[in-house]
Protein backbone atom coordinates (compact mmCIF):
# COMPACT_ATOMS: atom_id res chain seq x y z
CA UNK A 1 0.00 0.00 0.00
CA UNK A 2 2.78 2.31 0.86
CA UNK A 3 4.65 1.39 -2.59
CA UNK A 4 1.40 2.34 -4.34
CA UNK A 5 0.63 5.96 -2.86
CA UNK A 6 4.68 6.79 -2.57
CA UNK A 7 4.34 5.44 -6.80
CA UNK A 8 1.34 7.79 -7.15
CA UNK A 9 3.10 10.59 -5.62
CA UNK A 10 6.33 10.30 -7.70
CA UNK A 11 3.79 10.07 -11.21
CA UNK A 12 1.55 13.39 -10.02
CA UNK A 13 4.85 15.23 -9.41
CA UNK A 14 7.18 13.77 -12.25
CA UNK A 15 3.95 14.83 -14.65
CA UNK A 16 3.63 18.12 -13.00
CA UNK A 17 7.02 19.19 -13.76
CA UNK A 18 7.00 17.62 -17.07
CA UNK A 19 4.04 19.66 -18.24
CA UNK A 20 5.57 23.11 -16.58
CA UNK A 21 9.19 22.43 -18.58
CA UNK A 22 7.24 21.37 -21.77
CA UNK A 23 4.70 24.61 -21.15
CA UNK A 24 7.93 26.88 -20.88
CA UNK A 25 10.23 25.23 -23.49
CA UNK A 26 6.57 26.25 -25.49
CA UNK A 27 6.72 29.84 -24.74
CA UNK A 28 10.65 30.31 -25.12
CA UNK A 29 10.20 28.73 -28.52
CA UNK A 30 7.61 31.20 -29.80
CA UNK A 31 9.44 34.41 -28.32
CA UNK A 32 12.75 33.11 -29.91
CA UNK A 33 10.92 33.08 -33.17
CA UNK A 34 8.88 36.26 -32.60
CA UNK A 35 5.53 34.90 -32.93
CA UNK A 36 3.30 37.51 -33.60
CA UNK A 37 0.70 36.40 -31.21
CA UNK A 38 2.85 36.57 -28.35
CA UNK A 39 4.86 39.97 -29.14
CA UNK A 40 1.63 41.15 -28.92
CA UNK A 41 0.52 39.92 -25.53
CA UNK A 42 3.82 40.91 -24.42
CA UNK A 43 3.82 44.40 -25.39
CA UNK A 44 1.59 45.60 -22.49
CA UNK A 45 2.30 47.49 -19.16
CA UNK A 46 1.93 43.99 -17.73
CA UNK A 47 1.97 40.66 -18.23
CA UNK A 48 1.89 36.97 -16.72
CA UNK A 49 2.99 34.41 -18.73
CA UNK A 50 1.86 31.01 -16.41
CA UNK A 51 2.48 27.69 -17.08
CA UNK A 52 -0.07 24.85 -16.48
CA UNK A 53 1.14 21.91 -14.79
CA UNK A 54 0.43 18.85 -16.23
CA UNK A 55 0.24 19.58 -20.16
CA UNK A 56 1.95 21.44 -22.83
CA UNK A 57 0.25 24.88 -22.20
CA UNK A 58 0.52 28.36 -20.67
CA UNK A 59 -1.66 31.51 -20.99
CA UNK A 60 -1.02 35.33 -20.77
CA UNK A 61 -3.28 37.98 -18.33
CA UNK A 62 -2.26 41.50 -19.77
CA UNK A 63 -3.13 44.78 -19.00
CA UNK A 64 -2.14 48.28 -19.39
CA UNK A 65 -2.24 50.28 -16.43
CA UNK A 66 -4.51 53.66 -15.62
CA UNK A 67 -3.09 56.82 -16.79
CA UNK A 68 -2.44 58.60 -13.46
CA UNK A 69 -3.55 62.28 -15.01
CA UNK A 70 -6.63 60.87 -16.98
CA UNK A 71 -8.89 60.18 -13.78
CA UNK A 72 -12.76 61.96 -14.01
CA UNK A 73 -15.02 61.79 -11.32
CA UNK A 74 -17.25 58.73 -11.53
CA UNK A 75 -20.13 60.38 -10.33
CA UNK A 76 -21.11 63.89 -10.63
CA UNK A 77 -23.72 63.74 -7.89
CA UNK A 78 -20.50 63.09 -5.01
CA UNK A 79 -20.68 66.44 -3.41
CA UNK A 80 -17.04 65.16 -2.44
CA UNK A 81 -15.58 62.63 -5.00
CA UNK A 82 -14.52 59.49 -4.21
CA UNK A 83 -14.85 57.44 -6.82
CA UNK A 84 -13.10 57.81 -10.29
CA UNK A 85 -13.19 56.54 -13.77
CA UNK A 86 -10.99 56.28 -17.05
CA UNK A 87 -11.22 54.57 -20.07
CA UNK A 88 -10.16 51.25 -19.89
CA UNK A 89 -7.31 49.68 -22.41
CA UNK A 90 -6.38 46.91 -24.28
CA UNK A 91 -6.61 43.99 -21.54
CA UNK A 92 -7.48 40.54 -21.47
CA UNK A 93 -6.20 36.70 -21.35
CA UNK A 94 -4.82 34.53 -24.24
CA UNK A 95 -4.02 30.78 -24.07
CA UNK A 96 -1.95 28.99 -26.03
CA UNK A 97 -2.01 24.86 -26.36
CA UNK A 98 1.38 22.72 -28.02
CA UNK A 99 2.15 26.25 -29.55
CA UNK A 100 -0.71 26.84 -30.66
CA UNK A 101 -3.28 29.76 -30.00
CA UNK A 102 -6.64 28.84 -28.27
CA UNK A 103 -9.49 31.04 -29.83
CA UNK A 104 -12.19 29.71 -27.84
CA UNK A 105 -10.20 31.43 -24.44
CA UNK A 106 -9.10 34.41 -25.65
CA UNK A 107 -10.35 37.52 -25.21
CA UNK A 108 -8.67 41.07 -25.77
CA UNK A 109 -10.78 44.06 -24.90
CA UNK A 110 -10.72 47.63 -26.37
CA UNK A 111 -14.36 47.92 -25.55
CA UNK A 112 -15.17 51.53 -25.88
CA UNK A 113 -17.35 50.87 -22.68
CA UNK A 114 -14.73 49.17 -20.90
CA UNK A 115 -13.19 51.62 -17.80
CA UNK A 116 -11.12 51.53 -15.13
CA UNK A 117 -13.32 52.60 -11.90
CA UNK A 118 -10.54 53.20 -8.44
CA UNK A 119 -11.75 54.68 -5.02
CA UNK A 120 -9.12 57.95 -3.67
CA UNK A 121 -9.48 61.63 -3.13
CA UNK A 122 -8.44 65.16 -4.47
CA UNK A 123 -5.47 66.48 -2.77
CA UNK A 124 -4.75 70.17 -2.07
CA UNK A 125 -3.18 70.18 -5.76
CA UNK A 126 -6.57 69.04 -7.02
CA UNK A 127 -4.65 65.72 -8.27
CA UNK A 128 -6.41 62.37 -7.94
CA UNK A 129 -4.71 60.02 -5.66
CA UNK A 130 -6.25 56.23 -5.74
CA UNK A 131 -6.16 53.28 -3.85
CA UNK A 132 -4.38 50.98 -4.99
CA UNK A 133 -6.24 47.97 -4.04
CA UNK A 134 -9.84 49.23 -4.81
CA UNK A 135 -8.21 48.82 -8.98
CA UNK A 136 -10.84 46.99 -10.91
CA UNK A 137 -11.90 47.40 -14.50
CA UNK A 138 -15.44 47.52 -15.73
CA UNK A 139 -17.46 47.09 -18.92
CA UNK A 140 -21.15 47.32 -19.45
CA UNK A 141 -21.05 45.30 -22.68
CA UNK A 142 -22.34 41.98 -20.53
CA UNK A 143 -20.02 39.89 -22.12
CA UNK A 144 -19.62 37.67 -19.17
CA UNK A 145 -15.73 38.57 -17.87
CA UNK A 146 -14.46 40.60 -15.09
CA UNK A 147 -11.18 42.12 -14.60
CA UNK A 148 -10.04 43.11 -11.55
CA UNK A 149 -5.98 44.69 -10.34
CA UNK A 150 -5.77 44.48 -6.69
CA UNK A 151 -2.35 45.70 -4.39
CA UNK A 152 -1.58 41.27 -3.84
CA UNK A 153 -3.46 39.81 -6.66
CA UNK A 154 -5.22 40.40 -10.37
CA UNK A 155 -7.89 38.23 -10.93
CA UNK A 156 -10.36 37.64 -14.17
CA UNK A 157 -13.45 35.79 -14.73
CA UNK A 158 -14.57 34.75 -18.08
CA UNK A 159 -17.68 32.97 -18.72
CA UNK A 160 -18.85 31.67 -22.44
CA UNK A 161 -20.97 28.93 -24.03
CA UNK A 162 -19.24 25.67 -25.14
CA UNK A 163 -19.89 23.51 -28.41
CA UNK A 164 -22.16 21.53 -25.93
CA UNK A 165 -23.81 25.03 -25.10
CA UNK A 166 -23.18 24.16 -21.67
CA UNK A 167 -22.33 27.39 -19.66
CA UNK A 168 -18.76 27.60 -18.82
CA UNK A 169 -16.87 29.79 -15.92
CA UNK A 170 -13.26 30.07 -15.96
CA UNK A 171 -11.63 32.04 -12.92
CA UNK A 172 -7.69 32.82 -12.59
CA UNK A 173 -5.71 34.73 -10.02
CA UNK A 174 -2.53 35.23 -10.18
CA UNK A 175 -0.59 36.34 -6.60
CA UNK A 176 1.95 39.49 -7.98
CA UNK A 177 4.41 38.85 -4.62
CA UNK A 178 4.98 35.20 -5.52
CA UNK A 179 4.19 35.12 -9.52
CA UNK A 180 1.99 31.94 -8.34
CA UNK A 181 -1.87 31.32 -9.64
CA UNK A 182 -4.59 29.79 -9.28
CA UNK A 183 -7.45 28.78 -11.65
CA UNK A 184 -10.77 26.69 -11.93
CA UNK A 185 -13.53 26.01 -13.72
CA UNK A 186 -17.11 25.50 -13.80
CA UNK A 187 -19.62 23.77 -15.76
CA UNK A 188 -23.21 24.77 -15.20
CA UNK A 189 -22.09 26.04 -12.00
CA UNK A 190 -20.44 22.88 -10.77
CA UNK A 191 -16.86 22.92 -9.97
CA UNK A 192 -14.65 20.16 -12.24
CA UNK A 193 -11.21 21.42 -12.16
CA UNK A 194 -9.06 23.38 -10.15
CA UNK A 195 -5.06 23.93 -11.30
CA UNK A 196 -2.24 26.18 -9.77
CA UNK A 197 1.09 26.96 -10.73
CA UNK A 198 3.47 29.46 -11.54
CA UNK A 199 3.85 32.51 -13.57
CA UNK A 200 6.46 34.86 -15.60
CA UNK A 201 5.73 38.73 -15.21
CA UNK A 202 6.60 40.43 -18.70
CA UNK A 203 6.60 44.57 -19.02
CA UNK A 204 6.73 46.05 -22.38
CA UNK A 205 8.60 43.15 -23.84
CA UNK A 206 11.28 42.46 -21.26
CA UNK A 207 11.21 39.69 -18.51
CA UNK A 208 10.81 41.27 -15.17
CA UNK A 209 10.82 37.99 -12.93
CA UNK A 210 10.82 34.09 -13.72
CA UNK A 211 8.85 31.36 -12.49
CA UNK A 212 10.98 28.85 -10.55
Amino acid sequence: MKETVLFLLITGFSLTCWGQQKAQQSFDELVTAHDPDVTDDLKHDVSYVCFEPKEEKFFIVFYNLPDPASWQDAYSWETVATTFRQDAKQFGIHEYTNGMDDDQLYFALAHPKAVWEAKGHRNAQKKVVINPSSLQILDDGGDGYSFEVGSASVSLSARYNNTQKDTVRRFVEVRQSTKRFRQFWEVNDSRIEDMTGRCELWSRGKQRSGAK
